[in-house]
C-alpha cells in the first residue's frame, strides 16, 4: 500500500500495483474528495534527496520511481497551477483546498508576505475556520503559532493586530472569508510561484508560475513573461532561458542558470513546460 498525504493533514492508503499509473492515484483521490475541477492539482513525490517531483498521471509509476525508492511511498496531493483569479472558482470545495495550499505556502515561507498583509490573511483564515471570535478557544493560539513560523519570531503587535481584524469579520461567513482570503492572496507578486533553488553560491532562485519564469533574488524579483520568452532547455544541471529581442531585429538574450543538481534542472524545466501549456497553449 502507498500513502497519499491531501493537503489536509488527513492520509489516505491507496493500493498499487506495477501497472499502475499516475493517474489511477490522482483519480482515487479526487473521488475520495469529490473533487470536480481537477484541472489545477496534481501528485507530488518527494525524493530521497528531498526534491519535489510532480508524477506524470499519464505514465507508469513504476518508470517513474527507482527502485531502491518504491518501498514506503509517499505521495502528497498538492495544487499544481494556481488559478489566476481564484474567485472564479464554482466548487467550495476547489476554493477550500486552495486556501490550505496558500496557508501551507505561507506559514512555510514559500510564497513572501508583508505583516500587514499577512495579518489581513490571517483574519480571514481565522474566520473561515473558527467562526466568530471566542476568547476561549485554543485553536486561535494554536494558528498564531503557526503564522508565527512564518516570519520565525514572536511578534505580539502581529498577534494583536491579526485579533483585532479577527473580531471585524463577525457574522463572515466561512465560504465569504474564504473568497476574501483567496482574492488578497491572489495579488501577491509570487503567489502560485514554484520556486527552485541554484547553486549553494548563488543567492537566488528561479521560479515558475502562470506568467512565466521569474529570477528570485534577496531584495527583488524579475519577471520574464511567456510571451517574451523563445525557448527554455536544460543539459546536466545548467537550465537555459532565451528570451525574443527586446526590438525588432535585435539579438535574442539567453540566461544561463546553474542549478543545485541535474534532476532539479530536469524538475523545472518539466515544470515549465506543463506550466507554458496550461496557461499559454
Amino acid at each position: 500500500q502507498t500513502k497519499i498525504k491531501y493537503i489536509p493533514p488527513s492520509p489516505q492508503f491507496v493500493t498499487i500495483t506495477e501497472h499502475s499509473t499516475g493517474n489511477d492515484v490522482f483519480s482515487n483521490v479526487c473521488k475520495y474528495l469529490n473533487l470536480i475541477e481537477t484541472d489545477y492539482f496534481g501528485i507530488i513525490r518527494k525524493t530521497s534527496d528531498r526534491e519535489h517531483n510532480w508524477i506524470n498521471l499519464e505514465k507508469s509509476l513504476h518508470k517513474q520511481i527507482v527502485k531502491e525508492e518504491r518501498a514506503n511511498l509517499i505521495f502528497h496531493f498538492a495544487v499544481k497551477f494556481y488559478p489566476t483569479d481564484p474567485t472564479f472558482l464554482r466548487e467550495e470545495i476547489t476554493k477550500y483546498l486552495l486556501c490550505l495550499q496558500i496557508r501551507d505556502d505561507l506559514t512555510s515561507a514559500r510564497l513572501p508576505c508583508p505583516l500587514d498583509t499577512l495579518a489581513l490573511l490571517s483574519s480571514y483564515w481565522l474566520q473561515s475556520e473558527m467562526g466568530d471570535y471566542d476568547v476561549e478557544s485554543d485553536e486561535v493560539e494554536e494558528c498564531l503559532r503557526s503564522l508565527r513560523g512564518a516570519k520565525g519570531q514572536s511578534m505580539p503587535e502581529f498577534d494583536g493586530k491579526v485579533l483585532d481584524l479577527y473580531k471585524s469579520r463577525r457574522g463572515m461567513p466561512p465560504s465569504d472569508a474564504d473568497t476574501q482570503f483567496l482574492r488578497l492572496a491572489s495579488q501577491l507578486p509570487l503567489y502560485g510561484v514554484h520556486r527552485y533553488q541554484a547553486e549553494e553560491e548563488s543567492a537566488i532562485s528561479i521560479g515558475v508560475g502562470s506568467v512565466g519564469l521569474v529570477e528570485i533574488g534577496e531584495k527583488e524579483s524579475t519577471f520574464h513573461k511567456w510571451i517574451q520568452i523563445k525557448n527554455i532547455n536544460y543539459k546536466k544541471n545548467k537550465f537555459y532561458l532565451k528570451l525574443l529581442p527586446k526590438i525588432a531585429g535585435g539579438r535574442s538574450i539567453l540566461k544561463k542558470y546553474h542549478m543545485r543538481s541535474s534532476s532539479v534542472a530536469k524538475t523545472m524545466w518539466l515544470v515549465a513546460v506543463d506550466h507554458h501549456v496550461f496557461y499559454r497553449v
